[in-house]
């Protein structure tokens, strides 16, 4: 499982109801940054997520969840910064091809939040 993946998925176990979280024990040792990278370590970074982009992504689940949208999996999750400062949580289908709009199978969904607070949360088409 991904580090992203398993942040994700603590994030999920953590605010939304009846989620489950499967993930290998964890190792007994730690690793540093420059283990991690090293290939000698047997470990591949795959993923990695700020805290602030956790915190924020935490924020945006309730939402998710009270559109009825109740799994992650298939789901990129984007954060992006706009110009006034606000921030946006995008839940978009892991399989739709680059642009605007929601062009994938699975709904999007749009979280924005001025400083800690959801402003509003919209589906684009």
């Amino acid at each position: 499982m991904s580090r992203m993946a398993l942040l994700i998925a603590l994030a999920a176990a953590t605010l939304l109801p009846g989620a489950a979280l499967a993930c290998a024990p964890a190792p007994s040792c730690c690793y540093d940054a420059a283990a991690i990278t090293d290939n000698t370590t047997g470990i591949k970074v795959v993923d990695t997520i700020a805290g602030t982009s956790l915190k924020l992504i935490q924020s945006a689940l309730p939402e998710f969840t009270r559109r009825g949208l109740n799994n992650l999996d298939g789901y990129r999750i984007i954060i992006v910064v706009r110009d006034n400062g606000r921030h946006v949580v995008i839940f978009r289908d892991l399989n739709a091809p680059p642009g605007f709009g929601n062009a994938g199978e699975k709904p999007s969904l749009e979280v924005e939040f001025d400083e800690d607070v959801m402003i509003r949360s919209y589906s684009p088409r």
